[in-house]
């Protein structure tokens, strides 16, 4: 799961920029690029955490199934 979801992060900052790459429409007055920069910079580390989260359960999990 956490392996997918740092694809998706991959494929939302370099893998879309071709299909994105034009000034209009606008959002909220701003060329669609620079929106679609922005909103991954706010969603990136969002979705990070997110890995993080679940990688640390994922080891708690393993750890306490090693001690019994």
């Amino acid at each position: 799961m956490q392996w997918i979801l740092l694809l998706v992060i991959i494929i939302l900052n370099v893998g879309v920029l071709p299909l994105i790459n034009r000034v209009y429409p606008l959002v909220n007055g701003i060329p669609f690029f620079l929106f679609w920069y922005l909103f991954s910079l706010i969603i990136t580390p969002i979705l990070s955490w997110f890995v993080y989260v679940i990688g640390e359960k994922k080891h708690d999990s393993e750890l306490r199934s090693a001690e019994e």
